[in-house]
Formats: C-alpha cells, sequence, structure tokens
C-alpha cells in the first residue's frame, strides 16, 4: 500500500489507468489524490519527481515503431527544434507506458553518447490510438465546463484536466470517465475525448507487436518542454528558438490540423565547411539551446549562430562569454548554426 494512496485513488501502484509503471504507489501521502485539490498529497509520482528534480518533459507523439530493430522513433517538435531528429525509443521504454504507435505521450530525455536524443521511463500516454488513454473522475462547475481528476496527468502539469463545456454536457460530478487528452502550448492539458465508464475499465495497451507507422502525426506543444531547472512552464506562446511564432491551436485546445502545414518535417541544418568563432552571448538550460556572438557570422547571415547543448558538453562552455571556435550549418530558413564546438582559451586558438 502507498499511505493514503490506495483511499485517494481506489488502487494502489496505478495511475488511473496512466500506465502500468507511472509510479510505484509508495509514499504517496495521507491525502493521497483523492480530492484533487492544489495541495492534496505530499508525495509525488516518478514524473513529477524527475520535474521537481529539474528534468524537462516534453510531449509528442510516437510515430512508427520497428519489430526488427525492437524500437520506434517520436515526433516531438521540441526535440526537432534543439537537435533536428526525431527520438529514439526503446521497445521496454514504450512497453512499461503502454504506448502504441499513433499516440500522444508526454516522455523524458536523456542523450546517448554520440549526443542522440533518446526517451527514457517514465512515459505518459495521453491520447490512445486505440481507444482512451486515460481515466479519472469527473468535476463539474457551475458555469457548465469541466475538469477531470486524474493522478497521472496532475503529477506531470500539477492541474486537473480541463473539459470543454459542449463536452461536459451530461455529466454528473463524481462520475467515473475515460478520457484522451492534448496538450496546449503553455501546457495545459485539455480533453479531447470523454466518457462513461465503469471504474473497473482499464485502458487497452498499444500494440508493439508489428512494424507500424504513422502519418500526419502531432509533435506536440512549441514551448521548450515543461519544467526543467526553473520548474515552470514553457515559453507558453508557441515560439520556435528563433523567435518565429509557432502553429497554435484551436479555440478547444485541440492540436493543429495536418491542413495547416503542422506536419512538415524540417530537413536537418547543412554544413557549408566554413569555421568561424565567437562568445557564447546567453544559454538557456532549460530549453538546452543558446546563441553565439560572431561578428563575422552576423555581417554575412544578419543574426547571431544558434547552438544547441549537445554541442557544448562541458558546462563550463554554456556560461556566457565563454570564447568558442566552430563550424556552420546552415538550416532550412538559411539561419546560421553551430556544430563541432570547441571551446578556447583566448580568440587566438582552441583552448
Amino acid at each position: 500500500k502507498g499511505g493514503g494512496w490506495d483511499k485517494g485513488m481506489g488502487k494502489g501502484g496505478k495511475w488511473g489507468g496512466g500506465g502500468p509503471m507511472w509510479g510505484d504507489g509508495k509514499g504517496m501521502g495521507k491525502k493521497g489524490f483523492g480530492k484533487g485539490g492544489k495541495d492534496d498529497g505530499k508525495g509525488v509520482g516518478k514524473a513529477g519527481q524527475k520535474i521537481a528534480m529539474g528534468e524537462t518533459a516534453y510531449c509528442g507523439t510516437l510515430r512508427c515503431f520497428y519489430t526488427e530493430k525492437n524500437c520506434g522513433y517520436i515526433s516531438c517538435d521540441d526535440v526537432w527544434n534543439q537537435v533536428g531528429s526525431e527520438v529514439y525509443a526503446f521497445h521496454k521504454v514504450l512497453e512499461g507506458g503502454a504506448v502504441g504507435v499513433g499516440d500522444l505521450i508526454i516522455f523524458f530525455l536523456h542523450w546517448s553518447s554520440r549526443g542522440q536524443p533518446q526517451a527514457s521511463s517514465p512515459i505518459l500516454r495521453l491520447t490512445a490510438s486505440n481507444g482512451f488513454a486515460l481515466k479519472g473522475t469527473f468535476k463539474a462547475q457551475e458555469s457548465g465546463y469541466g475538469f477531470v481528476q486524474c493522478a497521472a496527468t496532475k503529477d506531470v502539469f500539477g492541474r486537473d484536466v480541463y473539459v470543454h463545456k459542449t463536452q461536459a454536457e451530461g455529466f454528473v460530478h463524481g462520475q467515473t470517465v475515460r478520457f484522451n487528452v492534448s496538450v496546449k502550448g503553455d501546457w495545459m492539458p485539455i480533453a479531447t475525448a470523454v466518457e462513461l465508464c465503469d471504474e473497473a475499465w482499464e485502458p487497452l495497451p498499444g500494440d508493439l507487436s508489428t512494424t507500424q507507422e504513422a502519418q500526419n502525426v502531432y509533435g506536440g506543444p512549441t514551448s521548450g518542454g515543461y519544467g526543467g531547472k526553473d520548474k515552470g512552464k514553457g515559453k507558453g506562446k508557441g515560439y520556435d528558438a528563433w523567435g518565429g511564432k509557432g502553429k497554435g491551436f484551436d479555440p478547444w485546445g485541440g492540436p493543429p490540423s495536418a491542413a495547416d502545414g503542422a506536419f512538415k518535417r524540417k530537413r536537418p541544418a547543412t554544413t557549408t565547411g566554413e569555421i568561424m568563432s565567437g562568445t557564447l552571448k546567453s544559454f538557456n538550460d532549460r530549453n538546452n539551446w543558446g546563441f553565439i556572438d560572431c561578428e563575422e557570422a552576423r555581417n554575412k547571415w544578419g543574426k547571431d549562430v544558434w547552438v544547441v547543448g549537445h554541442n557544448l558538453v562541458d558546462p563550463q562552455h554554456r556560461v556566457p562569454g565563454v570564447w568558442l571556435q566552430f563550424e556552420i550549418a546552415l538550416n532550412e530558413k538559411g539561419q546560421p548554426q553551430a556544430i563541432n564546438v570547441n571551446a578556447t582559451s583566448s580568440m587566438g586558438g582552441v583552448a
């Protein structure tokens, strides 16, 4: 038993249908999550612990899974904007979250020895391509809208899931419901589908027994992830790393449609072979990128040079003012990015 966990959710060791590995039900505090208040429960699950420790949570869709390689790839616009690649996901990690191809998920990152992004546990399934991903308790509001109380989503977002009044119509306070969730640019969870269900209902796990690929997948909000060292929300307005406005959401908080061109993949930056140097102007630890002040690059392209964190392995190289030497690559908009970065002891050469 997990302290007051059984009293709050009715089942110790599970997160209201959020996946078999999502939390272990231990040390959840006397109140558990039974009332869904802002401060209910003194403990948190594994995801909440990671966020509290400064890790960033990301949102994306499992785009494909290959049985022969025993892995899949997650489409996540936040990560793509950082490194120009999808996120590798090992079978065991996906299986732990009951994820299937086409499911929208919350996940954490770690970096391989080659600087490639990989998904790490726990994974929270937000939307299931084979039905519903989550289970919770409906909370009616006088104005007509509602919320779904769910420990798994609250552990990540710190709030209940919003239900628009057109979807909340007909539900009664306290009913058990199954539902799917989308995420707005400010990391506000919004129900996209809600349905009554029996208290014994559990979500059907995703199928990873065959090779599959999904088309026109949603890459999540472009807001720098959720959490990080400042434990706050992402930028919240959907701006990319260059200050360009990202794709928005419809008034209901749903993801942009394929017709908007939101699913068009960017190509990786193309190297120019030019070697330049300059000082690190700024670096955002939460978003894992920064800018280099390079007069030569600015004269040529009119912009500072963008640099991604995996190119700055030593923490000392992320301190503004450090002198860096780097190779120039250009993204699809012709904007300069730094690759093959080396710190230098002075303007004269590599340290």
